[in-house]
């Protein structure tokens, strides 16, 4: 098999796990989207839920732990 474009990053992840050399695990993770700005904001620096929040996806989703 002959690549025209570069492996994705992800492939070779992938292959090192399938290996069995690497651990992979998936989380139960939520997606809260957030259309307001306003609420955005005041969700992602909020003081009160950083344990909660594992990231954000975009200018109006937050990735919230399960």
């Amino acid at each position: 098999m002959l690549l025209t474009h570069p492996v994705p990053p992800l492939r070779p992840v992938v292959l090192v796990a399938r290996a069995g050399t690497a651990t992979v695990g998936i989380a139960k993770i939520v997606v809260l989207r957030c259309l307001d700005a306003v609420v955005f904001k005041a969700i992602a620096t909020s003081a009160t839920f950083p344990f909660y929040l594992q990231g954000t996806l975009g200018s109006d989703a937050l990735l919230v732990q399960q």
